[in-house]
């Protein structure tokens, strides 16, 4: 997953991490990018429970 890509602008947009949280299945990131859009991600753990 690349962080660094933003759903409105695509890969070549600069994002900022605005805080990251470990939870139970893994790590969530808060994003923004030079556009202003505001994007979240999930780095799930291996072997977490995933919704097929």
């Amino acid at each position: 997953m690349d962080l660094k890509a933003c759903d409105v602008c695509g890969p070549a947009a600069q994002r900022e991490i605005l805080s990251a949280h470990s939870t139970s299945v893994g790590l969530v990131i808060y994003l923004r990018c030079a556009c202003g859009s505001v994007g979240v991600r999930l780095i799930a753990y291996e072997g977490a429970w995933r919704e097929s």
